[in-house]
């Protein structure tokens, strides 16, 4: 049975402010929605880059995260990596060790080049499985 889970206290990576050596560097969120069933929390957003001008060496990760009203309760959803454009050559080009390979794909779930100077928005939609602590309180 799903029900939506309350969005006022969900708090995607310090809401989501990737801050990549530029304070004006900045990563918005709209179409913020999390749905739980008994045994997954599915949060599905928008991640607008329009704002975010990231010099073509330079990368940012961003995880999103949902939070409890306790400050133990916290759970990250899968991470998108966002490359400037001579990152993302060097992402492509390099062949990654198969350690590093499994590390790549146990946490980052997409990779993005940015465009700077246009408008981008990565449509993000992931599920995780649901924690005890998300069936005893309210989400914050």
């Amino acid at each position: 049975m799903k029900r939506n889970i309350s969005i006022l206290a969900i708090v995607l990576a310090a809401v989501l402010h990737a801050y990549a050596g530029n304070e004006n560097a900045r990563v918005i969120t709209r179409n913020v929605n999390v749905q739980k069933t008994e045994q997954k929390v599915v949060a599905t957003l928008d991640i607008v880059l329009d704002s975010l001008q990231l010099s073509s060496n330079r990368q940012v990760f961003v995880t999103p995260v949902l939070k409890g009203n306790n400050e133990d309760d916290m759970v990250r959803f899968p991470t998108i990596l966002i490359n400037g454009r001579n990152m993302q050559y060097v992402y492509e080009r390099s062949g990654l060790s198969a350690e590093a390979e499994k590390e790549y794909e146990d946490n980052v779930c997409q990779v993005v080049r940015r465009n700077n100077g246009k408008s981008q928005v990565i449509q993000y939609a992931k599920a995780i499985d649901a924690m005890p602590w998300m069936d005893k309180q309210d989400l914050s």
